[in-house]
Protein backbone atom coordinates (compact mmCIF):
# COMPACT_ATOMS: atom_id res chain seq x y z
CA UNK A 1 0.00 0.00 0.00
CA UNK A 2 1.49 3.35 -1.07
CA UNK A 3 -0.05 6.31 0.79
CA UNK A 4 0.78 9.85 -0.39
CA UNK A 5 1.07 12.88 1.85
CA UNK A 6 1.66 13.27 5.57
CA UNK A 7 -0.38 11.52 8.23
CA UNK A 8 0.29 13.65 11.31
CA UNK A 9 3.43 11.77 12.29
CA UNK A 10 2.16 8.22 11.86
CA UNK A 11 2.71 6.41 8.57
CA UNK A 12 -0.27 4.42 7.30
CA UNK A 13 0.23 1.25 5.27
CA UNK A 14 3.39 -0.56 4.26
CA UNK A 15 4.92 2.43 2.48
CA UNK A 16 4.17 6.09 3.12
CA UNK A 17 4.94 8.62 0.38
CA UNK A 18 5.89 11.68 2.40
CA UNK A 19 6.34 15.15 0.97
CA UNK A 20 7.58 17.98 3.18
CA UNK A 21 5.89 20.57 0.96
CA UNK A 22 2.51 19.06 1.79
CA UNK A 23 3.10 18.75 5.54
CA UNK A 24 0.69 20.91 7.53
CA UNK A 25 2.47 19.93 10.76
CA UNK A 26 -0.68 18.36 12.21
CA UNK A 27 -3.60 16.23 11.22
CA UNK A 28 -6.46 17.72 9.29
CA UNK A 29 -9.85 17.52 11.02
CA UNK A 30 -12.40 14.86 10.11
CA UNK A 31 -15.20 14.68 12.70
CA UNK A 32 -17.33 11.59 12.13
CA UNK A 33 -20.46 11.07 14.24
CA UNK A 34 -21.66 7.51 13.69
CA UNK A 35 -24.75 6.23 15.44
CA UNK A 36 -26.96 3.12 15.45
CA UNK A 37 -30.69 2.93 14.86
CA UNK A 38 -32.55 4.13 17.94
CA UNK A 39 -29.80 6.44 19.19
CA UNK A 40 -31.28 9.42 21.08
CA UNK A 41 -30.17 13.05 20.61
CA UNK A 42 -32.25 15.12 23.00
CA UNK A 43 -35.86 14.72 21.84
CA UNK A 44 -34.79 13.19 18.51
CA UNK A 45 -34.35 9.47 17.89
CA UNK A 46 -32.53 8.05 14.86
CA UNK A 47 -34.84 5.91 12.67
CA UNK A 48 -31.82 4.14 11.09
CA UNK A 49 -28.07 3.73 11.50
CA UNK A 50 -26.24 6.60 9.88
CA UNK A 51 -23.26 8.95 10.11
CA UNK A 52 -22.62 12.68 9.93
CA UNK A 53 -19.22 13.95 8.78
CA UNK A 54 -17.70 17.42 9.17
CA UNK A 55 -14.23 18.17 7.79
CA UNK A 56 -11.66 20.92 7.77
CA UNK A 57 -9.14 19.45 5.36
CA UNK A 58 -7.10 21.88 3.26
CA UNK A 59 -4.61 19.21 2.19
CA UNK A 60 -7.20 17.03 0.51
CA UNK A 61 -9.45 19.88 -0.59
CA UNK A 62 -6.56 21.15 -2.73
CA UNK A 63 -5.41 17.63 -3.70
CA UNK A 64 -1.92 18.38 -2.39
CA UNK A 65 -0.87 14.69 -2.01
CA UNK A 66 -1.35 14.20 -5.76
CA UNK A 67 2.02 15.74 -6.64
CA UNK A 68 3.83 13.39 -4.25
CA UNK A 69 2.07 10.38 -5.78
CA UNK A 70 2.97 11.47 -9.31
CA UNK A 71 6.63 11.93 -8.38
CA UNK A 72 6.62 8.54 -6.67
CA UNK A 73 5.28 6.81 -9.80
CA UNK A 74 7.84 8.58 -11.99
CA UNK A 75 10.70 7.48 -9.74
CA UNK A 76 9.43 3.91 -9.68
CA UNK A 77 9.06 3.85 -13.45
CA UNK A 78 12.50 5.35 -14.15
CA UNK A 79 14.28 3.08 -11.66
CA UNK A 80 12.52 -0.08 -12.78
CA UNK A 81 10.95 -0.55 -9.33
CA UNK A 82 7.62 -2.17 -8.73
CA UNK A 83 4.60 0.10 -9.09
CA UNK A 84 1.26 -0.42 -7.30
CA UNK A 85 -1.20 -2.81 -8.95
CA UNK A 86 -4.00 -0.31 -8.44
CA UNK A 87 -4.32 3.42 -7.87
CA UNK A 88 -7.28 4.52 -5.75
CA UNK A 89 -8.38 8.14 -6.20
CA UNK A 90 -10.59 9.80 -3.59
CA UNK A 91 -11.30 13.35 -2.50
CA UNK A 92 -12.04 14.91 -5.89
CA UNK A 93 -15.49 15.80 -4.56
CA UNK A 94 -13.83 18.27 -2.16
CA UNK A 95 -13.07 20.51 -5.14
CA UNK A 96 -16.78 21.34 -5.33
CA UNK A 97 -16.32 24.36 -3.05
CA UNK A 98 -13.36 25.76 -4.99
CA UNK A 99 -13.43 28.36 -7.77
CA UNK A 100 -14.09 27.09 -11.29
CA UNK A 101 -10.51 27.75 -12.40
CA UNK A 102 -9.15 25.72 -9.48
CA UNK A 103 -11.56 22.90 -10.33
CA UNK A 104 -10.40 22.83 -13.96
CA UNK A 105 -6.73 22.92 -12.99
CA UNK A 106 -6.92 20.22 -10.34
CA UNK A 107 -9.09 17.87 -12.39
CA UNK A 108 -6.62 18.33 -15.24
CA UNK A 109 -3.86 17.28 -12.87
CA UNK A 110 -5.91 14.24 -11.87
CA UNK A 111 -6.36 13.30 -15.53
CA UNK A 112 -2.62 13.57 -16.02
CA UNK A 113 -2.00 11.43 -12.93
CA UNK A 114 -4.27 8.70 -14.30
CA UNK A 115 -2.43 8.74 -17.64
CA UNK A 116 0.94 8.58 -15.88
CA UNK A 117 -0.25 5.70 -13.70
CA UNK A 118 -1.30 3.68 -16.73
CA UNK A 119 1.99 4.50 -18.48
CA UNK A 120 3.92 3.39 -15.37
CA UNK A 121 2.22 0.00 -15.45
CA UNK A 122 -0.58 0.43 -12.92
CA UNK A 123 -3.15 -2.15 -14.00
CA UNK A 124 -6.27 -0.32 -12.87
CA UNK A 125 -7.40 3.00 -11.43
CA UNK A 126 -10.39 3.18 -9.09
CA UNK A 127 -12.29 6.43 -8.47
CA UNK A 128 -14.23 6.65 -5.21
CA UNK A 129 -17.06 9.14 -5.61
CA UNK A 130 -18.44 11.06 -2.62
CA UNK A 131 -21.49 13.24 -2.07
CA UNK A 132 -21.78 16.41 -4.18
CA UNK A 133 -24.68 18.84 -4.45
CA UNK A 134 -23.81 20.90 -7.54
CA UNK A 135 -25.13 19.10 -10.62
CA UNK A 136 -22.83 21.05 -12.93
CA UNK A 137 -19.75 20.01 -10.98
CA UNK A 138 -20.95 16.39 -10.77
CA UNK A 139 -21.24 16.30 -14.56
CA UNK A 140 -17.88 18.01 -15.07
CA UNK A 141 -16.07 15.63 -12.71
CA UNK A 142 -17.74 12.57 -14.24
CA UNK A 143 -16.88 13.56 -17.82
CA UNK A 144 -13.30 14.42 -16.87
CA UNK A 145 -12.45 11.32 -14.83
CA UNK A 146 -14.85 8.39 -15.26
CA UNK A 147 -13.97 7.61 -18.91
CA UNK A 148 -10.29 7.45 -17.90
CA UNK A 149 -10.54 4.99 -15.01
CA UNK A 150 -11.45 1.32 -14.91
CA UNK A 151 -13.45 1.19 -11.68
CA UNK A 152 -15.71 3.43 -9.59
CA UNK A 153 -17.36 3.23 -6.19
CA UNK A 154 -20.39 5.16 -4.91
CA UNK A 155 -23.51 4.96 -2.76
CA UNK A 156 -27.19 5.64 -3.45
CA UNK A 157 -27.01 9.41 -2.91
CA UNK A 158 -24.05 9.73 -5.24
CA UNK A 159 -25.57 7.48 -7.92
CA UNK A 160 -28.83 9.46 -7.80
CA UNK A 161 -26.91 12.74 -8.16
CA UNK A 162 -24.88 11.37 -11.06
CA UNK A 163 -27.98 10.18 -12.92
CA UNK A 164 -29.75 13.50 -12.30
CA UNK A 165 -26.77 15.41 -13.71
CA UNK A 166 -27.11 13.48 -16.98
CA UNK A 167 -30.89 13.41 -17.23
CA UNK A 168 -30.77 15.49 -20.43
CA UNK A 169 -28.97 12.52 -22.03
CA UNK A 170 -31.70 10.15 -20.96
CA UNK A 171 -30.06 8.81 -17.83
CA UNK A 172 -32.60 6.83 -15.77
CA UNK A 173 -33.59 8.43 -12.46
CA UNK A 174 -32.93 6.67 -9.18
CA UNK A 175 -35.71 7.22 -6.62
CA UNK A 176 -34.59 7.14 -2.99
CA UNK A 177 -34.49 4.98 -0.98
CA UNK A 178 -33.15 2.75 -3.78
CA UNK A 179 -34.64 -0.53 -4.90
CA UNK A 180 -32.37 -3.27 -6.27
CA UNK A 181 -34.08 -3.56 -9.67
CA UNK A 182 -34.05 0.18 -10.41
CA UNK A 183 -30.50 0.52 -9.12
CA UNK A 184 -29.38 -2.19 -11.55
CA UNK A 185 -30.84 -0.20 -14.45
CA UNK A 186 -28.94 2.95 -13.45
CA UNK A 187 -25.71 1.02 -12.92
CA UNK A 188 -26.00 -0.50 -16.39
CA UNK A 189 -26.40 3.00 -17.84
CA UNK A 190 -23.32 4.15 -15.90
CA UNK A 191 -21.20 1.22 -17.11
CA UNK A 192 -22.11 1.91 -20.73
CA UNK A 193 -21.98 5.72 -20.58
CA UNK A 194 -18.47 5.87 -19.12
CA UNK A 195 -17.03 2.58 -20.49
CA UNK A 196 -16.18 1.29 -17.01
CA UNK A 197 -15.17 -2.30 -16.34
CA UNK A 198 -16.26 -2.34 -12.68
CA UNK A 199 -18.61 -0.49 -10.30
CA UNK A 200 -19.03 -1.07 -6.58
CA UNK A 201 -22.38 0.29 -5.40
CA UNK A 202 -22.89 0.29 -1.64
CA UNK A 203 -25.87 1.18 0.51
CA UNK A 204 -27.01 0.11 3.97
CA UNK A 205 -29.66 -2.11 2.40
CA UNK A 206 -27.67 -3.88 -0.32
CA UNK A 207 -24.49 -3.88 -2.36
CA UNK A 208 -23.81 -4.41 -6.07
CA UNK A 209 -20.52 -5.19 -7.77
CA UNK A 210 -20.91 -4.91 -11.52
CA UNK A 211 -18.09 -6.11 -13.76
CA UNK A 212 -17.77 -6.22 -17.53
CA UNK A 213 -17.21 -9.57 -19.20
CA UNK A 214 -13.66 -10.63 -20.08
CA UNK A 215 -12.04 -8.37 -17.49
CA UNK A 216 -9.51 -9.45 -14.83
CA UNK A 217 -11.59 -8.44 -11.81
CA UNK A 218 -11.79 -11.24 -9.24
CA UNK A 219 -13.23 -11.79 -5.77
CA UNK A 220 -16.56 -10.00 -6.28
CA UNK A 221 -18.58 -12.60 -4.40
CA UNK A 222 -16.24 -12.51 -1.40
CA UNK A 223 -16.34 -8.70 -1.38
CA UNK A 224 -20.15 -8.70 -1.47
CA UNK A 225 -20.30 -11.21 1.37
CA UNK A 226 -17.95 -9.06 3.49
CA UNK A 227 -20.04 -5.96 2.78
CA UNK A 228 -23.22 -7.82 3.70
CA UNK A 229 -21.76 -8.91 7.03
CA UNK A 230 -20.80 -5.34 7.83
CA UNK A 231 -24.31 -4.10 7.00
CA UNK A 232 -25.79 -6.76 9.27
CA UNK A 233 -23.51 -5.62 12.09
CA UNK A 234 -24.67 -2.00 12.02
CA UNK A 235 -28.39 -2.36 11.28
Amino acid sequence: VHVPGSSGGGAIGSESIDDDADDEGSDEVHLILEFPRGAAFGRFRAPRANRFIVTRDVTNAQLRPLDAMRRHLRRRRSSGGRVPDMLVLAGADMLEGEEAEVQRTKLGELRAAVSEAHAAGVAAVHLEIACMANAGFVRFLADELLPRVESAGLNEQELASLAAAFQNEGAPALPLPPKPAKTAVVLEWMMRRFALSRIHFHSLSFHYIVTATRTPWRGSRSALAAGGLLVRAVL
